[in-house]
């Protein structure tokens, strides 16, 4: 009998994540897939802290783990690349923000990190 499948992702010692896997606890245990101390358990469908699925789960370390995120041991947390350098990190969401918030007339904006703005898209 095996455990069932979680979901881990395997970081490098810069605490970047490089690999996201669909594992067993028991198969991580064994190192064949890297290092066990490595290996950080997360839930899928997670953004902010909170998990998007309909089935109950407890949404682990804020977000969904990607290659190239960074895993904040410090916030328990995988955070993605910031985006532009004037956006903040949310550390009670571990999502980065902007400095201006986005507009809620419910068209359709794009950051223009020149002008610190929203820019509403014309589809041009």
């Amino acid at each position: 009998m095996t455990d069932n499948l979680t979901f881990f992702a395997l970081i490098d010692d810069n605490n970047i994540v490089v690999n996201t896997l669909v594992i067993s606890q028991e198969n991580v245990n064994t190192g064949l897939w890297g290092d066990p101390s490595k290996m950080i358990q997360y839930t899928n469908y997670t953004r902010g802290g909170v998990y998007l699925g309909t089935d109950g789960v407890t949404p682990l370390r804020y977000n969904t783990a990607g290659i190239g995120y960074t895993y904040n041991p410090v916030l328990d947390a995988f955070i993605a690349s910031k985006p532009f350098p004037s956006w903040l990190l949310n550390t009670n969401t571990c999502e980065w923000k902007a400095p201006v918030p986005y507009p809620t007339d419910g068209k359709i904006y794009n950051w223009n990190e020149e002008t610190q703005q929203w820019v509403e898209f014309t589809g041009a």
